[in-house]
């Protein structure tokens, strides 16, 4: 299998981390939760930003968000920290898809 580029290897970390993230809210580890899904959702904009080719400034973390999700530790704001995780995974695999077939004026990634 050839080298992956760098924006497939990262996009798929973050896939690992989402469904870490996944086991820790059936565990009912929700706080936990929140903060992986924060980690994959970070490194599906770096692989995106990879993947258009757009500079790659400073990531600035908001304290305030993490301290948020730290404090809401129920099973709904888990749930939506899930779901927002998931559906940034589905539009990252867009976005990828989309590229690939331009490039290539084929289908897939």
């Amino acid at each position: 299998m050839p080298p992956q580029p760098e924006y497939v290897l990262v996009r798929d970390k973050a896939r690992k981390i989402l469904y870490l993230a996944k086991e820790e809210f059936d565990r009912g580890n929700y706080s936990i939760t929140c903060f992986l899904v924060y980690l994959a959702r970070i490194l599906l904009n770096y692989s995106m930003m990879l993947r258009r080719g757009i500079g790659l400034g400073k990531y600035v973390i908001d304290f305030n968000e993490i301290r948020g999700f730290l404090v809401k530790d129920t099973e709904e704001t888990a749930r939506t920290c899930l779901e927002e995780g998931f559906n940034a995974l589905s539009d990252t695999d867009k976005l990828f898809m989309e590229r690939r077939e331009k490039e290539c004026e084929c289908w897939g990634e």
